[in-house]
């Protein structure tokens, strides 16, 4: 594990790419709904399950990493939605997928879109998953 002298932040490789700043949630909110924070809160408690994670912030975005220091989950908060990212060793198409984008050469970038936490169906909660087992394994 590497961790940024000037962020504090921990990583699987040394020198990993990152926004080197650390905001409070509460200001990556302010321009969103309120119902875009409840989407977010519901996330993390759908997810608590999976085992323990690391939550960090930067300017727009929070970034959740296994235990490993690996990515698997970001979540950027838009005006009236809430993206949800992680990455897989596949595309996923579904009526909740808003985007997929091949990352690299065995990795896809998986987007879904949040209104409102009502809108968190299993089907998402299994690709983060997925995703945690992913970064917690590789």
């Amino acid at each position: 594990m590497y961790t940024c002298p000037l962020c504090r932040k921990s990583f699987a490789r040394k020198h990993q790419s990152h926004q080197c700043v650390t905001v409070p949630l509460d200001i990556i909110f302010d321009r969103s709904a309120p119902h875009v924070r409840e989407a977010f809160d519901a996330v993390l408690r759908r997810i608590e399950h999976l085992g323990s994670f690391t939550i960090t912030t930067s300017a727009k975005a929070v970034t959740l990493y296994s235990p490993a220091g690996k990515s698997f989950l970001v979540l950027g908060p838009l005006t009236k939605l809430l993206d949800v990212w992680c990455v897989l060793d596949r595309p996923v198409e579904g009526p909740f997928i808003h985007s997929h984008r091949k990352a690299s050469a065995h990795r896809w970038q998986i987007v879904m879109r949040i209104t409102h936490e009502d809108e968190i169906v299993q089907e998402m909660i299994d690709l983060v998953a997925e995703s945690y087992q992913r970064a917690s394994t590789q």
